[in-house]
């Protein structure tokens, strides 16, 4: 899932955020579950040519994030009756 994000306020610096997120599907002492992996980048400023910056960088990144090994992670079972 991918999205583009953006605030004008009137006191502050405008910005646009790029945020890609991930899932996995995972099971874990017989549970199923699921990892959920962000990523996100943000511009500050003119925000016509912040948007235009992160879109020639959305295929790159998207790629990268589709690609990245994702590490297995193992979750300890709680111990009952302590």
């Amino acid at each position: 899932v991918d999205y583009f994000i953006s605030e004008a306020p009137e006191n502050g610096d405008s910005y646009i955020e790029y945020n890609i997120y991930r899932f996995k599907n995972m099971e874990n002492g017989g549970q199923k579950s699921f990892l959920i992996m962000s990523y996100a980048k943000r511009m500050y400023g003119d925000l016509k040519s912040a948007a235009k910056a992160l879109a020639k960088q959305r295929d790159h990144l998207m790629t990268t994030m589709i690609e990245y090994k994702i590490p297995e992670i193992k979750v300890a079972q709680p111990n009952p009756g302590k």
